[in-house]
């Protein structure tokens, strides 16, 4: 095995999708759309049009260049993706995109490049509140969920059979987050910090700053409070000495016999590895300017196998400073080989990690303010079960049960006793 230096792009790209033309791009999401084993992006703008690129670096659904779809209305970011369950002779992908003033849109993407609705525009009467997230029963039935200011999670059902909705009124109050437990429990949290389990109370917590994440729901605020939100409890990280600006993702390692979850943030000039009892990880905080500057991070980091300084392929974090730079790290800190990249431009949402043209290495994939859309081919092996996009995978599930293959520094030779590395000192 034999690396190949990652500054090279991949063919066809970097590709411009125009601004003026499309609207601001405001998500970008990873899935195979045709079934092909080569997967597609799918972009959302803020006028609400739906766009889709491939290998060749342009959509082919449609007539146009880069449009599929156009809900006419400001989305709710990110969507939602899935197979659907109906029984057909061709395969089929949904989409389902929610708009802020209460409507929900479905689109199918069947595998000979169709597109279908995939039911008739569905209105609530309230504002949505929460982007969607879902879960499919072992029958197949699609299950999505979202919140809205009347205090509802409403639950939309894709069924073989058909497409219904149901509804649970959780409070009083807007609710700002939602979550799926291991069990696929819809854990809740309103605007005033009320966390409710299938709509019961379970316990007043301060307001974290993004959704939970992880098989247990755990949350975060930005001054380092790690929230339990079905068991109370949980561990402030030095109050005040920590800020937090992205989301949180989860990775289980193995230990012992089972599988314990480690937590990983930036924010501050900084990307922050927590062990599953919330101490911090051995060789972290790691420090992305040197010398220290203030800087904001609320990019979702990523997860997956790249290749490190000694040329091995080992799980490793990319982050993301939205001025324009994507660096990469493995776990005990050291930055990667040929990283950190620049776009010379600004980087409004997370970039994803995939494998555009289906030949089992590894791609980023990073959309500029412009909308130039920047796809950089590198060699390590691409593999599903990384945290390769915003909120895990195509459901927004924000929770990972599958470690990666491959993992030279274990956890649990690597605990520290203390919350703070000795290495580093705060006044």
């Amino acid at each position: 095995t034999f690396k190949v230096e990652i500054n090279l792009y991949q063919q066809n790209f970097p590709v411009q999708i125009d601004p003026q033309v499309y609207g601001q791009i405001v998500s970008m999401k990873n899935t195979d759309l045709d079934f092909d084993g080569k997967w597609d992006v799918i972009l959302l703008t803020e006028q609400g049009k739906i766009l889709t690129v491939n290998e060749t670096g342009y959509s082919s659904w449609g007539s146009d260049s880069f449009l599929v779809g156009n809900i006419g209305r400001q989305p709710i970011v990110p969507p939602i993706l899935f197979n659907n369950p109906f029984r057909s002779s061709l395969k089929s992908k949904g989409l389902v995109v929610l708009a802020k003033d209460g409507s929900v849109f479905g689109y199918s993407f069947l595998a000979n490049h169709t597109i279908d609705t995939l039911f008739s525009p569905i209105t609530i009467n309230s504002n949505i509140t929460t982007h969607p997230l879902g879960m499919i029963e072992a029958d197949s039935t699609v299950r999505i969920y979202w919140g809205a200011e009347n205090g509802y999670v409403y639950q939309l059902n894709i069924e073989t059979s058909g497409v219904n909705m149901d509804s649970l009124l959780i409070t009083d109050e807007a609710i700002r987050f939602i979550h799926l437990n291991a069990q696929n429990q819809l854990i809740s949290i309103s605007q005033s910090g009320r966390v409710f389990r299938d709509g019961t109370f379970l316990q007043q917590i301060n307001l974290p700053y993004a959704y939970p994440a992880g098989e247990e729901a755990v949350a975060l605020t930005r001054q380092g409070e790690f929230l339990l939100l079905e068991r109370g409890g949980g561990n402030i990280a030095e109050e005040n000495i920590f800020q937090f600006d992205s989301p949180m993702i989860t990775h289980p390692f193995m230990k012992g016999e089972g599988d314990y979850p480690n937590y990983f943030v930036a924010g501050n000039n900084r990307l922050y590895s927590f062990n599953y009892n919330f101490t911090q990880s051995h060789d972290f905080p790691v420090q992305i300017y040197d010398p220290d500057r203030k800087i904001t991070l609320p990019l979702s980091p990523l997860l997956n196998l790249f290749f490190d300084q000694s040329a091995r392929q080992v799980i490793s974090l990319v982050v993301t400073d939205p001025s324009g730079v994507i660096d990469g790290f493995d776990l005990t800190g050291n930055r990667l080989a040929d990283f950190p990249l620049a776009v010379g431009d600004s980087l409004l949402i997370s970039p994803l990690l995939t494998d555009i043209d289906g030949d089992g290495d590894l791609e980023i994939a990073a959309v500029t303010q412009k909308g130039i859309l920047y796809l950089w081919d590198v060699a390590s092996s691409y593999d599903r079960f990384g945290w390769n996009q915003i909120y895990y995978d195509e459901l927004n599930s924000n929770r990972n049960n599958n470690p990666l293959p491959a993992n030279p520094y274990p956890p649990e030779e690597r605990l520290s006793d203390q919350l703070l590395p000795e290495k580093l000192v705060y006044n």
